[in-house]
């Protein structure tokens, strides 16, 4: 329904319209994938939520190769109007697959506990808890400084390999393509090695990737992008199952919101720094920093 409202824009008068409807979308976004943790934990035994959160990756990082062409194509032959109609199809038919899963969700009673404890409660289990705090700050640390490599990369390509900023869509894709690949031998990471050591290995060599694109070396800069789609594959699902298994029913769609939140303020935030640091700084010595 959000989503049909975009057919209201019409002009550039309608610019705020768009950016309302964008941040309801991310919105919803927050608290879908909140529930969706907590459904996936109450369908799923414990040695299955790897192997189904690398299949979801895989399946998430594949559609975001194909669906923006069929949305290229469907814009092209028939307008703005047939893409917000598709999207909102997609949308509902998404929402009824869903009604017919059974499942036997947890009970919770939340009857006990004020507004601002049940609100905060996720945020404070991932803090306290002595294996996921460190392993939640090392992501938010290692995701945030992908902030600054978003923006040092188009830097990378210019004046490091002399390309268009259009080399750029190579890079995504490859990154895009290994990303499934990542997903899919995820759970056999996972099960060989642990979630921890697939956690730490999967940081590491996304230091290696980064440091990839100071090299002025077309080879060596689509190599980074094999090791990024890879790694951070690996390390954001080995984290996500730790997660699961270590929240208590209770907890697992407020870990889930409370983590995307420290995941991704970071990540703006570097971003907006890195931003204003470009024009400064040599953008080698911000990959540098990125790696480090």
């Amino acid at each position: 329904a959000v989503v049909l409202v975009l057919l209201g824009a019409q002009s550039a008068d309608h610019l705020w319209l768009i950016y309302l409807i964008v941040f309801v979308y991310a919105t919803s976004n927050y608290v879908t994938s909140a529930a969706q943790s907590g459904f996936l934990r109450d369908m799923l035994a414990d040695r299955l939520l790897a192997p189904a959160n690398g299949i979801l990756s895989s399946v998430d990082q594949g559609l975001r190769i194909i669906s923006p062409l069929i949305g290229a194509g469907l814009l092209g032959l028939w307008g703005m109007g047939a893409v917000v109609l598709a999207t909102s199809i997609c949308f509902t038919l998404a929402a009824l697959v869903l009604i017919t899963i059974k499942v036997s969700e947890t009970e919770l009673d939340r009857s006990s506990e004020s507004f601002w404890h049940s609100t905060t409660a996720g945020l404070r289990f991932l803090t306290h808890h002595q294996v996921l705090a460190p392993a939640m700050l090392t992501l938010s640390i290692a995701v945030g400084a992908t902030g600054i490599f978003n923006v040092t990369i188009f830097a990378a390509i210019e004046r490091g390999l002399g390309l268009p900023p259009e080399f750029l869509s190579v890079l995504v894709s490859v990154q895009g393509a290994m990303a499934i690949v990542g997903g899919l031998t995820a759970s056999l990471l996972i099960r060989k090695l642990g979630t921890r050591a697939v956690i730490i290995f999967g940081v590491f060599t996304l230091g290696i990737a980064v440091l990839a694109s100071a090299v002025p070396s077309v080879p060596v800069v689509m190599a980074g992008s094999v090791l990024t789609g890879l790694s951070v594959t690996w390390t954001v699902v080995a984290f996500v199952t730790l997660r699961q298994t270590e929240s208590p029913a209770s907890l697992q769609g407020r870990t889930s919101a409370a983590t995307s939140m420290l995941i991704n303020v970071p990540q703006v935030a570097a971003n907006m720094i890195a931003a204003a640091l470009i024009t400064t700084i040599d953008y080698r010595a911000l990959i540098i920093a990125t790696s480090t």
